[in-house]
């Protein structure tokens, strides 16, 4: 079978064709993938090539038909659709895994993680091999590459806009980086009944996110003359996690009023995954805008899901991934849909060359169609590309 496999000391993915099919273990399950997605945190796995010694398939956005079971699967049904939740549908377990020692940095300990295309084998590639339990059914009327999508990109913009930053109808949001969870982040928001901002210095990123609901949408220097005439919002939510972004995101939350129980009603989200660090004037944090701590939702107290780093009576909230829950809301949701387009895999490193340039507007999916060649889609305006291997094609 064909698959993008990221090999020790290169930032390159090699294409190889003649990878053996792998065989399920006795709670796994043999997916034909239909689709994976191609993410920036796939971006910062190869830029740390370095640092990483293993020899994997990547991909950890999939979809595919159950073909072959293991021989204590019980819940999954041979020949049904189903998409994979990253880190194994386990974040708890993440968060057990990542106790860092003093000597080790939080990139090494990430990079020291087995999980399903990080790691471990992923879906970049015409067979995988993938737990039972970190499987969730895909409805038939959502498309296998959008579902690829929403395993990753769709479940991390959810939870983040509707547990961890837990948007309101009518609070103002703004939204730094429009790429592809930014967009979904958008729609999600619009859903709730959020008045949604957006931040973006791509053009097309900006006008994307006005099609998709935002009220308005700036780039910085435009975002910086709005909060000179007092530009404010409710929540700020960052698929960026820049300096940059995050002082001007502070200033924004930062002039919204302290209730009566000193608890301040802004509050900032960080998404995006960067290793910068993100400096706060504590002064700033304690008398002006940001919120205060507040329980953890469902008393929830693992890593990144509701996790807040408190400055003295302020706090600002890390959100990263999801939970199962969350994968099924949004698959029913239906209407919500993220922009693909398709390319093929053997193009697999063209389209994480376009991530790195911040060339891709959305996101990139690599597509598979039955027996055929693996295709990537790639998020890129409104257009939905998908490229038929010859055996499938009729004139």
């Amino acid at each position: 079978m064909q698959a993008a496999v990221h090999v020790p000391n290169t930032p390159i993915l090699k294409i190889v064709n003649d990878f053996e099919i792998p065989k399920p273990g006795p709670n796994q399950v043999l997916l034909k993938v239909q689709a994976s997605g191609c993410c920036h945190s796939d971006v910062f796995l190869l830029s740390q090539f370095p640092d990483d010694p293993r020899t994997y398939i990547m991909g950890h956005e999939a979809t595919g038909i159950a073909v072959a079971l293991g021989s204590s699967v019980t819940k999954i049904d041979l020949n049904k659709k189903y998409c994979v939740l990253s880190f194994g549908g386990c974040i708890s377990c993440l968060a057990s895994s990542m106790k860092i020692p003093p000597s080790e940095s939080p990139q090494q300990a990430f990079l020291n993680l087995p999980f399903f295309g990080i790691g471990a084998n992923g879906g970049h590639t015409e067979y995988a091999v993938v737990d039972e339990d970190a499987l969730v059914p895909v409805p038939d009327n959502v498309l296998p590459e959008h579902a690829a999508v929403m395993a990753d990109a769709g479940i991390t913009a959810w939870h983040a806009i509707s547990k961890t930053a837990g948007i309101q109808k009518g609070e103002r949001v703004l939204i730094t980086g429009i790429g592809g969870l930014g967009l979904l982040a958008v729609q999600f928001a619009v859903f709730l009944g959020a008045e949604v901002y957006a931040v973006d210095m791509r053009p097309t990123s900006r006008e994307l996110a006005v099609k998709f609901g935002a009220r308005k949408a700036f780039d910085l220097a435009q975002l910086d003359a709005e909060l000179a005439k007092g530009f404010q919002v409710d929540c700020a939510v960052d698929f960026v996690s820049t300096d940059t972004t995050f002082t001007r995101e502070a200033a924004a939350v930062g002039q919204v009023a302290i209730g009566s129980n000193l608890q301040k009603n802004g509050r900032i989200v960080i998404v995006g995954l960067s290793d910068q660090n993100l400096v706060l004037n504590v002064f700033s944090a304690l008398f002006v805008g940001l919120e205060g701590n507040k329980p953890l939702d469902n008393d929830i107290v693992i890593l990144s899901l509701s996790l807040m780093i408190s400055f003295l009576f302020s706090a600002v909230r890390f959100s990263i991934y999801g939970v199962r829950e969350d994968l099924v809301e949004i698959l029913d949701l239906g209407h919500i849909k993220p922009v693909v387009d398709t390319l093929p895999l053997h193009e697999a490193n063209e389209a994480y060359n376009e991530l790195r340039a911040n060339l891709v507007l959305s996101r990139k999916v690599h597509y598979i169609l039955l027996s055929s060649p693996i295709v990537w889609a790639d998020c890129v305006l409104l257009l939905s590309k998908v490229l038929i291997p010859p055996a499938f094609w009729k004139d």
